[in-house]
Order: structure tokens, then C-alpha cells, then sequence
């Protein structure tokens, strides 16, 4: 914004824009640049078995003062993500979740964290990094030897106690808990189809005026 302005003034007064020690919005808006000036270079590259064209990309060289700005920021998330997801492969714990495959992604926005309640939130976040109280996780950290199922013998890890045990499968208890999960769903909708709803006042019925009445009190209103 202060380099591409319109004022002449703000272009030229140098102002450095202060982020921190890690990070220096100078150094990313330059190395975004490059990379969209290099991706017109590059063209759009194909992914999979699509077919040429079906993956498009806006283009630096052509693109207006405006709509660069939108592709400068969109690239810096890009880079952004892209060094955290190479430091989170790094992990073999905390990065367990970049090998999952299959696996459709959540948006979680503010407003559904501040609604959340604190354990579900703990829960969540500790689940997506595998950092919970499991058998194998307890034994990781020296707190217990035996890494077993209770049901079946095998290890027991986070994937194992929610959804692969054997046993838990075929007692049923995977579909007993489900079923809680719907008959908590089924309570609600009962309750909100049992509450009893406020009718509208009836106002009676609206008269409308004629086309002619209409144009006659307009002309009566404009003399």
C-alpha cells in the first residue's frame, strides 16, 4: 500500500514498516513477487490426471494495482503455510497428520473456538497432533509399559481406540457410541419441535389502491 500509492508523497517518504524479529514484510513482499512473476514464467501446471486448462491462474504481468495486491497476500498465506507444513513433516509426533490421507479438511473460524467449550477445544487439538493420554502415548513418555488394548492385545493408539479396534467393532461399541451421538441429536430436535411458538398477530387484510387512484394522488400531491 505505501509503495504502490498514489500520493507521491507516501511513495517517496521510505517508511519502514516494523514486524518483528522472525518475519519482515519488505523481505516477503519481495520473495512473493518473484514467485509470481517466476509462475508466469512456469505457466499453470497440470495436477494429477487433469486434464490442460482445467487448473487456471491469474496472471502477475497482466494483472491491475488492485488485483495484485490481492494475489501478493494470498501468495505470502501460501509461503506461510508452506514452511509451516515442511516444519510439521520434521515432527514425527506433532506431524502425524500430514500423512493422513483421505481425510476431508475443517475450517474452524473464531467464532467457533469462543463457542466451543474448553475441554472439546483441548480435545480437538490434541487429537489432530496424536498428544493424547493413549496406551502408546503413555508408554512414550515412560508413564506406563503395557502399550496393549484392553479389548483386543494390540497397541493401542489414537487411530486404533476410535474407530480400528477389532473387538470394539464387532461388540458393537463403535455403533453405541454413535448412536449416543444421534440420540443426543434426536433429544434436541424433540425438544425444539415440542416448544410452543408465539402466532403472529393477525393485522387483517392490506388494501391496496387502484393503478388510476394511484396516479390521480400523485397528481393532486405534485400541484
Amino acid at each position: 500500500m505505501l509503495r504502490d500509492s498514489n500520493d507521491q508523497a507516501v511513495r517517496q517518504a521510505n517508511i519502514v514498516v516494523k514486524s518483528g524479529r522472525k518475519w519482515k514484510a519488505s523481505g516477503a513482499l519481495r520473495e512473493s513477487e518473484e514467485r509470481l512473476r517466476h509462475g508466469d514464467i512456469m505457466g499453470t501446471v497440470t495436477q494429477g490426471r487433469l486434464g490442460l486448462g482445467v487448473i487456471t491462474r491469474a496472471s502477475w504481468k497482466e494483472a491491475r494495482a488492485k488485483e495484485r495486491k490481492g494475489m501478493v497476500q494470498k501468495e505470502i498465506r501460501a509461503v506461510e503455510e508452506e514452511s509451516r507444513h515442511a516444519r510439521a513433516v520434521a515432527m514425527k509426533q506433532q506431524g502425524s497428520w500430514t500423512r493422513w490421507e483421505g481425510v476431508r479438511g475443517r475450517f474452524l473460524s473464531w467464532k467457533d473456538f469462543w463457542n466451543m467449550e474448553g475441554h472439546r477445544i483441548k480435545f480437538l487439538l490434541s487429537s489432530v497432533y496424536d498428544v493424547l493420554p493413549t496406551p502408546t502415548n503413555l508408554q512414550r513418555w515412560r508413564l506406563t509399559e503395557d502399550p496393549s488394548c484392553a479389548l483386543c492385545k494390540r497397541p493401542a493408539s489414537l487411530e486404533h481406540i476410535l474407530s480400528s479396534c477389532r473387538a470394539g467393532l464387532t461388540e458393537g461399541r463403535f455403533r453405541w457410541r454413535h448412536d449416543q451421538v444421534l440420540a443426543q441429536l434426536a433429544d434436541g430436535l424433540e425438544k425444539e419441535r415440542k416448544r410452543k411458538r408465539t402466532k403472529a398477530q393477525d393485522k387483517g387484510p392490506v388494501s391496496f389502491a387502484s393503478s388510476g387512484l394511484g396516479r390521480r394522488l400523485e397528481r393532486s400531491t405534485d400541484i
